[in-house]
């Protein structure tokens, strides 16, 4: 539980050159209305107190935001690359069984880069139960 700053007692007040002097050497950012000739030490101190909690509530929330975001970002981009890899291996299948063509034969008809075509020839051996050749030459294409 937290403790509040407790005002009862003897009362400290700082005039206006006191609340000043706080202010410059330790940035204490206390505020006094313009009418006002003195301000409550306890009072003051007591917003400040509610102000900073406030600073680091906000503060947090916003980093809590930032990371959810990022988060949901990373997960977007992750589900938007497996679906690309499913159909690209979909559509490997498809052409390999439907026109009778090897892994790689299908992999250059659908012009899939070099940098992919690795993992579709694992996923596709893995899929198939069997290892598929890799070198045969293209006929008809």
């Amino acid at each position: 539980m937290e403790s509040k700053p407790s005002c009862a007692g003897a009362q400290v007040w700082f005039g206006r050159e006191e609340v000043e002097v706080l202010n410059t050497c330790v940035s204490a950012k206390l505020r006094m209305d313009e009418d006002e000739e003195a301000v409550k030490m306890c009072e003051a101190f007591r917003l400040l107190i509610e102000e900073a909690a406030e600073a680091a509530a906000k503060e947090a929330a916003e980093k809590a935001t930032k990371e959810a975001v990022e988060k949901a970002a990373k997960e977007t981009e992750k589900k938007q690359k497996e679906t690309k890899e499913r159909m690209q291996l979909l559509s490997i299948r498809n052409i390999m069984r439907n026109l009778h063509l090897t892994t790689d034969q299908a992999i250059r008809a659908l012009e899939i880069p070099d940098s992919d075509a690795e993992r579709i020839r694992e996923n596709t051996a893995a899929v198939a139960g069997r290892q598929v050749p890799f070198h045969r030459p293209l006929s008809g294409l």
